[in-house]
């Protein structure tokens, strides 16, 4: 029996085969990738065949990862370069929000982008795409191109502007924004505002992010194309940079999954260096520990 038992599980491990998934960052924000990069070399190192679109790419290659750059296609915004700039905004969040509706990904920039031009003209096959849900969803072209189910990620928490794809509850009445800095029990008025600022960013995202990417889509997709605003509801997983221990708790479907941490590496143990100091006749030995 134990002989039949081995020969049913190799005869059981010749039908495993690997994916091959595509996956496209075209936002240059070095904060943003990090999170996701360690599950993508995780899904290579683990024996999936990876190609990545991403300005970010390896230093050195990597067995069963692909790595395209179009850094050149999407680069980092002047205005972004200035940190003060960025915090200024930030900590407004009437002007955080509109924020969001500056990044340029239209049409002017993909038709531009040799890389994702070619990907689009692509005969591979792929099984999954993974890509980022922020402050665009044209990515999602590859998904109906394809014809592949996709995995997006968001860089921090829930975000009111992308709740209602995966159907989550984002009710503005006990749920505070992300931009505003609340914490639940609100008052009247921090529910007033919690209130407008949700209408704000979810409009604005709507009107200028969606439309923009909507012209995407139809410039670049066979007839008759998708829309975008169908296309982000097949959304399959959402992933959030987020932790119960750091965030205000709130309802989330099973489609929505928090993976905060997830590219925090073991800490690696500090060297030692010997040291020798020489006073006089005296001579110390003594070992510190290098930063």
């Amino acid at each position: 029996m134990m002989k039949l038992a081995v020969l049913l599980l190799f005869a059981s491990s010749s039908l495993v085969s690997s994916s091959n998934i595509l996956a496209v960052f075209p936002l240059q924000a070095k904060s943003h990738y990090s999170f996701i990069e360690p599950l993508i070399l995780r899904l290579a190192e683990k024996g999936h065949k990876v190609t990545n679109y991403n300005p970010f790419p390896q230093k050195y290659s990597i067995s069963n990862y692909t790595d395209v750059s179009i850094s050149e296609c999407y680069p980092l915004q002047l205005r972004f370069h200035n940190m003060d700039n960025i915090l200024k905004k930030v900590s407004n969040p009437l002007m955080s929000a509109l924020m969001m509706a500056t990044f340029d990904f239209g049409v002017e920039k993909f038709e531009k982008c040799t890389p994702l031009l070619q990907l689009l003209q692509s005969t591979e096959k792929y099984d999954l795409l993974i890509t980022e849900s922020f402050a665009s969803d044209f990515t999602l072209l590859f998904a109906e191109k394809f014809k592949i189910p996709f995995i997006t990620y968001v860089p921090n928490k829930l975000m009111s502007w992308l709740a209602n794809r995966v159907a989550n509850p984002m009710n503005p009445s006990y749920m505070p924004n992300m931009l505003t800095g609340l914490l639940a029990p609100m008052s009247f008025m921090e529910r007033v505002i919690n209130t407008l600022l949700y209408i704000e960013t979810v409009t604005v995202y709507h009107w200028c992010n969606l439309r923009a990417d909507e012209k995407v889509f139809q410039r670049f997709l066979e007839e008759p194309a998708p829309s975008v605003y169908d296309m982000i509801k097949n959304t399959s997983i959402m992933l959030t940079n987020a932790h119960e221990s750091l965030v205000p708790t709130i309802p989330m479907v099973p489609s929505v999954i928090p993976v905060g941490g997830m590219h925090i590496r073991p800490a690696a143990k500090l060297p030692k260096v010997r040291s020798i100091y020489s006073c006089g006749p005296w001579t110390h030995f003594s070992y510190r520990h290098s930063f």
